[in-house]
């Protein structure tokens, strides 16, 4: 083991008091999925989650005690074996899947990525790359699946020399906020968020246990959210938050709503593929009238976003924050990645969870884009869920259909 150890960062601390606090019941462990059809090489496969491991430190942490608190500590030599599981069919597979994302990491003696393989037959397979959230935020899905793709079509591919580890990241993060320009930055959060508004959550009486993915997910046409972006000179994102912003509004009866939408925080191209928890939680704060056009909603909307970006590198530090939009941990967009050939199909693992805020999961395919409230369905219910999800297809249908149409149309 190296004798080396790190800080935690303001974040991993927050997620680690999390879990120490929780039940341990896996809820801070999130799954991605790949499924392949095709042959398929064990020892290729084996040598190229071996070679994730050897080329991203972040991947071999182990959190110890250290002076009454807690630092992360990387394991020098560390073998990865893979198991091979036998499964019948893919349902089979996934559902055994979700019983093994509920077991909780023992993050302080042994790494906190765990690799799945199924076997449903010689032509199909299921992977799943199961990573604790204490040193993934939704980008590092993304690496290490494509990694894997590259190391096993490739066993010579070495490390991207272009990609700085995330411990050179944390010290770098350290020093900023001790400059001039971090402490500034940090101003700007203190001026903008002044005064904001803490929204009350409800309350819901039917007791009723359900996801409430299954009742709160909007569907939209991918061309017509490209022909509404294009013509509003935006993104799908900016237009779903603003969708967002607006529910809110609707459902607890307030102007002023804020939204902390994850940042992947990697804009020097030497953090672009490095494996670690860069994101941050970028507040977004939007006062709402009856009377405010849509259209100006999303232009203005849009340029607070570029200023609030501007300043995501201390934007973590406000934490109480009751909403978030975030995209899926792999968002295949128009072009899915490909394995012999044929197209991957990819599927998220996450234990449900209670929690204290409202979370709006953001899932890009070739033909749709969907919005899926993830929230404690003893706050909202069935009947609020169903709200605003309408609210938030009544928006961008709105928008779309009439680039004059006001709040008031909605509400």
């Amino acid at each position: 083991m190296n004798s080396d150890t790190y800080k935690l960062s303001y974040t991993q601390n927050f997620i680690l008091q999390a879990e120490l606090l929780g039940e341990r019941d896996g809820k801070m462990n999130i799954g991605l999925g790949m499924r392949l059809f095709g042959e398929f090489d064990y020892q290729r496969a084996e040598k190229a989650v071996q070679k994730i491991f050897d080329y991203n430190e972040a991947l071999r942490v182990v959190c110890v005690e250290e002076e009454n608190e807690y630092v992360q500590r990387v394991l020098d030599d560390y073998i990865f074996k893979l198991n091979v599981i036998e499964a019948t069919d893919y349902e089979s597979a996934v559902k055994e899947t979700y019983d093994r994302i509920k077991e909780p990491m023992d993050f302080v003696n042994d790494v906190m990525m765990k690799v799945y393989l199924y076997r449903i037959s010689d032509e199909e397979h299921l992977i799943v790359f199961n990573i604790h959230h204490l040193i993934s935020d939704g980008k590092v899905f993304q690496i290490v699946a494509k990694r894997f793709l590259e190391y096993y079509a490739n066993p010579e591919a070495g490390r991207d020399e272009n990609t700085n580890s995330f411990f050179e990241f944390l010290e770098e993060e350290e020093a900023y906020l001790a400059s001039d320009d971090g402490k500034a930055e940090l101003q700007y959060w203190k001026d903008e968020l002044e005064g904001n508004t803490r929204l009350e959550f409800f309350k819901d009486e039917s007791n009723e246990n359900f996801d409430s993915t299954t009742v709160g997910t909007c569907v939209f046409e991918k061309k017509m959210m490209n022909e509404l972006a294009q013509r509003e000179k935006t993104s799908i994102f900016n237009i779903m938050l603003l969708a967002y912003h607006v529910a809110i509004s609707g459902i607890h009866n307030s102007d002023d709503t804020t939204v902390g939408f994850s940042c992947a925080n990697r804009t020097n191209k030497k953090y672009w593929d490095t494996v670690g928890y860069l994101s941050r939680a970028v507040q977004n704060r939007l006062i709402i009238k009856d009377e405010d056009k849509l259209s100006d909603l999303l232009r203005f909307n849009t340029k607070k976003m570029d200023s609030n970006i501007a300043h995501q590198r201390t934007s973590h530090l406000n934490q109480d924050t009751q909403f978030y939009i975030a995209i899926s941990n792999y968002s295949t967009g128009a072009k899915a990645p490909k394995f012999n050939g044929i197209d991957i199909e990819t599927k998220d693992f996450q234990v449900p969870r209670k929690l204290n805020f409202v979370t709006m999961l953001v899932k890009e395919t070739k033909d749709k884009v969907y919005g899926a409230l993830v929230c404690d369905t003893e706050m909202y219910g069935r009947e609020r869920i169903n709200r605003f999800k309408d609210i938030m297809e009544k928006t961008v249908s709105t928008l779309f259909a009439n680039q004059d149409a006001c709040v008031r149309d909605i509400k």
